[in-house]
């Protein structure tokens, strides 16, 4: 019994139904089927990760003077309301990663690429907590901020992260940390 195991796995690897495995495992153990539904608003995102004190000093000085009817306030104020909405809207315009579709659908094959990676491998599961390699595609890629010229396009490809790189693990794969850090979970 136990000294067949060893072929029975490598057997069921070897069918195609275990590409389905993956798929529901992943999908299930680490919710990444349900990443793409997680709604994420990407300028929170934004400016938690880069605090701008001019912005949000402009976003009180709006909400302080927006109170006031429009024909009561006094020349200064609506200077000051004008230079608010001008900070808020080149801060809302600067380039910052979108939680598109596609990016969401790149961090779940991220996810099911690496725990593929691991079985079909053979690898320790210790990876799963820590690795020094990913799967991404440009746009993953550029999101977590991997620079590498070997990067093109939307296929995903492992690759081999920096010495004291925060990734590594599915615990800093964008799908574990956008589903944990969902609110209200998506509907089914």
């Amino acid at each position: 019994m136990r000294a067949e195991l060893a072929g029975q796995v490598k057997r069921m690897l070897d069918d195609k139904r275990s590409v389905e495995f993956v798929e529901n495992f992943t999908g299930q153990w680490l919710q990444a089927r349900d990443v793409v539904n997680v709604p994420v608003n990407d300028f929170s995102v934004f400016l938690r990760e880069h605090p701008n004190p001019s912005m949000s000093a402009a976003r009180r000085i709006f909400v302080r003077i927006r109170q006031i009817p429009e024909a009561q306030r006094t020349p200064e104020q609506v200077a000051e309301m004008a230079a608010a909405r001008a900070e808020y809207i080149s801060f809302v315009r600067s380039p910052r990663s979108r939680f598109t579709g596609s990016l969401k659908r790149a961090m779940r094959d991220e996810t099911q690429m690496f725990f593929d990676h691991i079985l079909r491998e053979d690898r320790s599961l210790l990876e799963l907590i820590d690795s020094d390699y990913t799967f991404v595609n440009e746009a993953l890629a550029k999101h977590y901020g991997i620079t590498a010229e070997t990067i093109v396009g939307g296929k995903m490809r492992k690759v081999d992260l920096p010495a004291g790189s925060p990734r590594g693990g599915i615990l800093t794969q964008g799908t574990v940390l956008t589903v944990i850090s969902n609110p209200t979970p998506p509907r089914r």
